[in-house]
């Protein structure tokens, strides 16, 4: 079945072993004991029978009448964000597998029913192959450094499955609404070596609760772009932002919203262009969100505010610096797909902000400089895409995006500092089966440093991915 692992109906099974254990502890207290009358024996032996057979059919009868009647507590309004365990912008059932694989995985249909009666435990994951080819050879999570023009190697052919991911899920209904958990790895973390094994180090992804509107874990930041392209590689805006938070989710019929109180981290540009990670925040990054769908689709607007801090860091040269000090951020995001005819859709997206730094173009802009005085200056940044996506059939589809993210950098910033990044990208992905999918994707990427330089590469991505 798919998705699926083990499903074990334990009303029955508890039973069983109840009746299993009942018989091993009198073989052993009668083997060391006085024989019994076997008169005597027979009785107690039928009253514990009697006994277990009376508790089994109140399991079962307490399992049928679960099974028949439903929970009013089990269909709650969904988020259509990509961090709710039960939905997903992207679903098997539309016929789309989640290709850029920066989603939360899809629900499973095994259940392991361990312990309590109404606990199910699901486990799954989805086996990845990604193969590619790109000139000059960039290392993939930081084309923010991507060879300057005249520079870097050729490039060299490269495969792994460290996108292969396991989840394991449960849900428990409670007076308060269904508690869902989701604890959800990757093999992304520090690479093995390519002589013999190829192994690659375990890392986690998601791992959070939600009960009613609340959620608790690690999870997408609030501030992420909702409606995220069908790419492989993901645009050059993403900020790929997943970290600790508590959320709380009001999901109405016209109008949702989000508030979210999460991890902080603070980058800094020092004045010989290297970041440098204070490690000082005093406040959390605050995140409110509203999500609206409708008939021709969905749309959602965020707004973050930030306490951009340092007290007494330590600068790339060494300096140690005396003071301390902090500035207030705001940023905004907001995202849109918007049908057009059949399954075909246009996907836009936008980010901005003072401040904004990590949350755009995964951290090739801080979120501000930093001189020798120890005093902070705030940079803008922002960022924007447009994709449109088209289907050949129930089983072929194509996606075109450009995507860009730029930053205003302050003054004596130095010149090898980048200022403009962009991406085009297409694509072609055949889904032969409903778990399935084939993609090959053509990237363009360049980069503009302060100083004028230029810098960027080509590369042709395959992937090859399973869902089970």
């Amino acid at each position: 079945m798919r998705h699926g692992i083990l499903r074990v109906k334990h009303s029955r099974f508890l039973a069983n072993a109840w009746l299993f254990g009942v018989l091993t502890m009198h073989a052993l207290n009668s083997s060391g004991a006085e024989e019994l009358d076997p008169q005597e024996e027979i009785r107690q032996l039928r009253q514990q029978a009697s006994e277990i057979m009376k508790r089994l059919e109140y399991l079962e009868a307490k399992l049928e009448a679960r099974q028949q009647t439903p929970i009013s507590i089990e269909s709650p309004v969904e988020s259509v964000d990509s961090m709710s365990i039960e939905s997903a912008t992207e679903t098997l059932a539309t016929g789309v597998v989640d290709v850029a694989g920066e989603k939360t995985t899809q629900e499973g249909d095994g259940l392991l029913e361990l312990k309590a009666l109404d606990t199910e435990l699901t486990v799954g994951g989805r086996l990845t192959l990604d193969a590619f080819q790109m000139w000059p050879d960039t290392p993939l999570r930081r084309t923010y450094e991507a060879p300057l023009d005249g520079s870097g190697k050729n490039g060299q052919f490269n495969s792994h499955l460290r996108e292969t991911r396991l989840w394991i899920k449960s849900r428990t209904p409670t007076r308060f609404g269904i508690l869902r958990a989701l604890v959800e790895t990757d093999f992304a973390g520090t690479p093995g070596n390519e002589i013999l094994t190829n192994s690659h180090q375990i890392r986690l992804r998601h791992a959070y609760f939600q009960l009613d509107g609340l959620t608790v874990g690690q999870t997408w930041s609030a501030f992420q772009l909702n409606e995220t392209a069908d790419v492989i590689v993901d645009p050059t805006i993403m900020g790929f932002i997943r970290q600790p938070q508590i959320r709380w989710s009001s999901h109405g019929g016209w109008l949702s919203y989000d508030v979210s109180v999460e991890n902080p981290e603070t980058t800094l540009t020092d004045p010989w262009g290297r970041q440098v990670l204070p490690s000082d925040d005093r406040w959390p990054d605050l995140v409110g969100r509203i999500r609206h769908q409708a008939d021709w689709g969905s749309a959602t607007m965020a707004l973050m505010l930030r306490d951009i801090r340092q007290d007494k860091t330590t600068l790339s040269n060494g300096l140690q610096l005396d003071n301390t000090d902090s500035k207030l951020s705001w940023s905004t995001s907001g995202s849109a797909l918007i049908k057009t005819w059949n399954k075909d859709d246009i996907r836009l997206g936008y980010v901005y902000g003072s401040g904004l730094g990590r949350y755009v173009a995964a951290n090739t802009f801080s979120d501000a400089t930093i001189n020798t005085r120890g005093e902070i200056d705030l940079q803008t940044s922002w960022g924007a895409y447009a994709a449109y996506r088209h289907w050949w059939s129930p089983e072929w589809r194509s996606t075109v995006l450009y995507s860009m993210a730029a930053t205003d950098n302050n003054p004596r910033t130095p010149g090898t500092a980048n200022k403009r990044v962009g991406s085009w990208q297409a694509n072609l992905f055949w889904m032969p089966i409903e778990d399935a999918l084939f993609g090959l994707e053509y990237m363009r990427y360049r980069r503009d440093l302060e100083n004028g330089s230029q810098g960027g590469f080509d590369m042709i991505y395959f992937r090859a991915l399973y869902n089970f």
